[in-house]
């Protein structure tokens, strides 16, 4: 009979593996954590509104970081352009003066600025479009 600290004793090469093996998940690991460190304030605050409306947090101007503000309004956009099954999306004009409204308000008026200067120069315009484009090709799809 062969005793169970034989039978249970890894070799060395299954060692060197396992080592390798744990010491790339760990990179992978500490990767991800930087990753989420980083895009945790836009993903968690992007509702956050300019006058301190918003959730979850209720924080307002410089108090949101910047990247959340600029995620808040690409994501308000994207929002109103997109199809929905109750409606359907919003022109750009109707799109631009929504943003208008929500400058001071819902949005930092700076980036706001910024951002119906990038919609009425028609910089948006081809991502929304280039974005309803690939949207009826999915739902083509799925029929």
């Amino acid at each position: 009979m062969i005793g169970e600290e034989v039978l249970l004793k890894p070799a060395e090469d299954s060692w060197s593996k396992l080592s390798f093996v744990l010491g790339d998940l760990l990179q992978h690991e500490e990767m991800n954590e930087a990753v989420t460190r980083k895009f945790v304030g836009p993903v968690r605050w992007h509702h956050e509104n300019w006058d301190g409306s918003g959730y979850p947090n209720g924080l307002k101007k410089e108090s949101i970081p910047v990247e959340a503000r600029i995620t808040r309004i690409a994501d308000a956009v994207e929002a109103m352009s997109a199809d929905r099954p109750y409606r359907e999306g919003l022109p750009l004009p109707k799109i631009v003066e929504q943003v208008e409204k929500g400058a001071g308000k819902a949005f930092d008026p700076e980036i706001a600025g910024v951002f119906l200067d990038a919609l009425r120069e028609g910089e948006v315009e081809p991502v929304l479009e280039e974005k309803a484009s690939a949207e009826d090709k999915q739902k083509g799809q799925k029929h």
